[in-house]
């Protein structure tokens, strides 16, 4: 099965892809590019911008740019109301096979604006690495139609180039989390497995964590076709808990505080509820964050016995 060897192979990519960006000082390349900006836009579809909502927040975070992330379908049917007409600004977008038709177009409008970017995918000689100012081809190799390890390895990426933006360094924090990879593993994996239960799925993130939680969401629905929303953590309290029943599973990242009088409250309600914990003090752990959902997915697929190589009316590029 492609899709749970993939998984499982963020084991050895991560750490693959954490050591060429130090290498080749792809970091530093792309914070060059982007230093001078008044803000940066990240853009992309399905995984890709929910990698941009991680990245966005991050960046902002990080460095205290203005960041924002934008589908890539609102800069070719919504452009006015995206962008800014001021300020120097950039883009980073992203395609995992280089050929998404609104990424793409996306990247040929900013072109036209005056507006540079940088184009991140995994193919190589793809049409987004043409239409944009920096391509960047991240050596990894996927061939599944639902994006897995690739997300969590582009994630890692923009993470370091965030912080090579800002002047900070935090080899520490990841290398020590890459050192717990596989235990980070096992125990989404195992995880997985004792919440693969419920009818209905709800995943909640702050931050960054918004964008794991949205791609979290994104798993299930493609891997095992279940039903299943996403939000930002609080935002949840104001209408969708009406919602909440005996068979419904919540996922919340993070376990602050204020997250687990959110917990309570929603369990209260019937729900079961899990907090996945951060590994790390500032959303660094974002990049693995994804994999119990990866597992979650395939796991629930199992059950259900739906064909996770064969997602009902997907493709692996999405041409229009």
């Amino acid at each position: 099965m492609p899709v749970e060897k993939e998984i499982r192979e963020n084991l050895v990519d991560i750490k693959k892809i954490y050591k060429w960006v130090k290498e080749e000082e792809i970091d530093e390349k792309i914070a060059d590019f982007l230093k001078n900006s008044d803000a940066v836009y990240f853009i992309g579809c399905g995984s890709s911008h929910y990698i941009s909502i991680i990245a966005s927040r991050y960046l902002t975070g990080v460095t205290g740019l203005e960041s924002k992330n934008i589908p890539a379908g609102e800069i070719l049917f919504s452009y006015d109301q995206s962008v800014s007409k001021y300020g120097n600004k950039t883009a980073v977008l992203m395609s995992r096979s280089g050929e998404t038709t609104e990424t793409v177009k996306a990247a040929e409008v900013l072109r036209n604006e005056g507006i540079k970017s940088v184009g991140i995918t995994i193919e190589k000689d793809s049409s987004l690495e043409k239409a944009v100012d920096l391509p960047i081809v991240v050596p990894i190799k996927e061939e599944s139609i639902v994006m897995t390890k690739s997300f969590n390895a582009i994630t890692l990426m923009l993470q370091m180039a965030a912080e090579r933006m800002a002047g900070v360094d935090k080899s520490r924090i990841y290398e020590e989390i890459l050192k717990n990879l596989e235990n980070i593993m096992k125990e989404s994996e195992r995880s997985a497995a004792d919440f693969a239960d419920g009818n209905r799925y709800v995943f909640l993130g702050v931050g960054p964590y918004e964008g794991v939680a949205r791609e979290a969401a994104l798993k299930l629905e493609e891997m095992s076709l279940t039903v299943v929303e996403a939000f930002s953590t609080f935002e949840y309290r104001h209408g969708p808990k009406s919602l909440v029943e005996e068979g419904v599973n919540i996922v919340i990242y993070a376990d602050g505080e204020e997250e687990r009088k959110l917990a309570d409250e929603l369990k209260a309600y019937g729900g079961k509820v899990i907090l996945r914990g951060k590994l790390s003090e500032n959303f660094e752990d974002s990049f693995v964050q994804t994999i119990f959902a990866q597992f979650l997915g395939l796991e629930i697929a199992k059950r259900k016995d739906v064909d996770v190589e064969n997602p009902r009316h997907l493709t692996k590029v999405v041409r229009i």
